[in-house]
C-alpha cells in the first residue's frame, strides 16, 4: 500500500543511491548521508504531526456534526404532530 512514509523512503534512497555514486569522498559522503538521514527524520515527524492534526480535527468536526443532526432531529420531532390513539 502507498503511504506518506514509504514516498518519504523512496525519495531519501534516491538521494543515498545518487551520493553513493556520485561522491567518492569518504568524509563528504558521511556528512552527506546523515544530512538525508536527518531529513528522513525530520519529514517523517512532521508528516506524523500533521497527519495527527488532520486526525484530530476530523474527529471533532465529526462529532459536532454527529450532535447538529441530533438537534435538529429533535428539533423536527418537535413540530410533528402526535397521533393519539
Amino acid at each position: 500500500m502507498f503511504t506518506n512514509k514509504s514516498w518519504i523512503d523512496s525519495v531519501q534512497n534516491a538521494k543515498r543511491q545518487f551520493v553513493a555514486n556520485t561522491v567518492f569522498d569518504a568524509t563528504l559522503s558521511k556528512h552527506l548521508t546523515n544530512f538525508i538521514d536527518a531529513q528522513t527524520e525530520y519529514t517523517k515527524s512532521a508528516v506524523n504531526a500533521f497527519e495527527s492534526a488532520g486526525i484530530g480535527i476530523s474527529t471533532y468536526v465529526y462529532g459536532k456534526s454527529q450532535d447538529a443532526v441530533k438537534q435538529y432531529s429533535d428539533f423536527l420531532n418537535k413540530m410533528v404532530p402526535t397521533t393519539t390513539k
